[in-house]
């Protein structure tokens, strides 16, 4: 595409996302369902013969790497470590059981509903461990309740996962065989282990660096632009080491959040926007990007899929919680429901295209979002029942 043509294009998308998100705050409902929606309809609009809007998966893919690292650093950034630290404990012991048993459950119901290959059913799972709150958190962000306190942290951990594990599952694949998986597991784990020390170790050393220039200035222009090449080169610098770039992320985040800098409101106001304007972007680019198949049949057996995952991530939550007093029935159940799957997802999902791997699993995928998100949508407008607390939108 010429250059006119692509800036075009993201005006054009642009305009149709600010459209609807402003549309759907007014409603009090999220507009991460809509944003796909409205993407997948443009990729039916077509000017002399040719799609009016197209783009190259390296620019997806990049475009959505992008947008994760803003929405991580964001969403980090706001956190208080002395503010959550019983919701992390809760968070991280649902993330790890969930991980186990849904990466022991869904395969095989995936692969006996769907025919999919063994590691094609494994990959799958592994894309739908992370969650993302905001088609809650979107709606319910003035709100402070330990529930989305606790989505967001389950988040927070559980995203990184969504983006290590189905490439460690792609390396496996290549040598794959019953006779040697317990040996190519075990071949994966030191690098899995050094992801996170590296990933978390470069997010420190960053901002460390950050920090020195930072403590005692404010420019007004310089300074905001510092702080997101920080989060761009903090990914860079940890993928360069072969660690996570998302676990680099997350670790400058909440240093950053949990320390001292002159006008850091100011900042974070220019964090969001940024997150904010990635974040329509990219779900408006998977819309364009997917192709749904044509059966019956297959949306059927994806919903009683979504379901049985639906009922492993309920059991995995009562049991953790099943002990505690300040947690409600239907505060369970809320968080529960509240799977939706967001840009992690897609960056994955934008890799597969790229590599060509399983059209099906990249359809059954998106179908796993769509599902989410119209459930997680529900259970925002549901937050009085279910919560007490009401939705307010915008003004």
């Amino acid at each position: 595409m010429a250059a006119l043509e692509i800036i075009t294009a993201l005006s054009i998308l642009l305009l149709v996302g600010v459209i609807l998100t402003y549309l759907c705050g007014k409603l009090k409902i999220s507009n991460v369902f809509f944003l796909i929606v409205a993407g997948f309809l443009m990729s039916f609009i077509k000017l002399q013969g040719q799609s009016l809007v197209v783009f190259s998966t390296e620019f997806l893919t990049s475009v959505a790497i992008i947008a994760l690292i803003m929405i991580v650093f964001d969403s980090t950034s706001r956190f208080r470590v002395r503010e959550i630290a019983k919701e992390t404990s809760f968070a991280l012991e649902v993330s790890l059981l969930f991980m186990v048993v849904s990466l022991v459950v869904i395969p095989i119901v995936t692969h006996f509903l769907f025919g999919f290959a063994w590691w094609i059913s494994i990959l799958f799972a592994s894309m739908m461990l992370g969650t993302d709150p905001s088609a809650v958190v979107s709606v319910l962000k003035d709100i402070k309740h330990h529930s989305i306190t606790f989505l967001e942290w389950e988040s927070v951990i559980n995203t990184p996962l969504t983006v290590i594990i189905p490439f460690m599952v792609i390396e496996m694949s290549k040598t794959f065989s019953w006779g040697t998986i317990v040996g190519s597991f075990l071949e994966q784990i030191i690098p899995f282990l050094q992801q996170i020390v590296t990933g978390i170790g470069a997010g420190i050393v960053v901002f460390l660096l950050i920090f020195k220039i930072l403590k005692g200035k404010y420019l007004e222009v310089l300074t905001p632009v510092t702080l997101l090449v920080s989060a761009l080169l903090t990914y860079v610098l940890a993928e360069g080491l072969k660690g996570n770039g998302i676990l680099a992320v997350t670790a400058l985040g909440i240093l950053f959040g949990n320390v001292y800098f002159q006008k850091k409101e100011t900042l974070q106001t220019f964090g969001q926007v940024l997150s904010t304007l990635f974040e329509i972007l990219v779900f408006l680019l998977l819309g364009l990007s997917i192709k749904l198949p044509g059966s019956w049949v297959f949306y059927v057996k994806a919903l009683i899929l979504f379901v049985v995952y639906l009922a492993l991530r309920g059991g995995v939550i009562f049991l953790i919680f099943k002990n505690t007093k300040d947690r409600t029935i239907k505060e369970k159940v809320f968080m529960t429901l509240n799977s939706s799957k967001g840009v992690a997802v897609a960056v994955v999902v934008f890799f597969l295209i790229s590599l060509g791997i399983g059209r099906e699993v990249i359809d059954l995928g998106v179908l796993f979002i769509l599902y989410s998100l119209i459930v997680s949508t529900i259970m925002g407008k549901s937050s009085k029942f279910f919560l007490h607390v009401e939705a307010k939108g915008l003004k």
